[in-house]
């Protein structure tokens, strides 16, 4: 199993594999770089979201407003975040997280 307790960072479009089970009790947080590319982790087993932050920041980059950015999979998932956190984004616009699909979570682009 790998345990995240501190912090871990996906950011300018780099792929993380994780072999085998996850477990997020820390703060995952997604960056925007200026191309518009954030971090994706796949996690080849189940994930476990046992409360922890996800942090989402933006950048000058300015996402058009119902674009979706898919940055976690997983076999299934149990659990999410305790706490949302949206930073610097363009004017007017927010990120919300999808979690309906049980084997990913992607970033939806909304107007505030």
């Amino acid at each position: 199993m790998n345990n995240n307790s501190g912090l871990l960072v996906l950011t300018n479009g780099n792929t993380l594999q994780v072999n085998g089970d996850f477990y997020n009790s820390g703060t995952v947080q997604v960056q925007f770089n200026e191309s518009g590319q954030i971090g994706i982790l796949n996690v080849a087993g189940p994930a476990t979201l046992n409360g922890g932050t996800l942090t989402i920041f933006g950048s000058s980059f300015n996402p058009a407003i119902g674009t979706r950015y898919r940055f976690m999979t997983f076999t299934n998932r149990g659990g999410y975040f305790a706490t949302t956190d949206v930073n610097n984004f363009p004017a007017g616009k927010t990120a919300s997280v999808d979690q309906s699909d049980p084997t990913y979570l992607e970033l939806v682009i909304e107007p505030i």
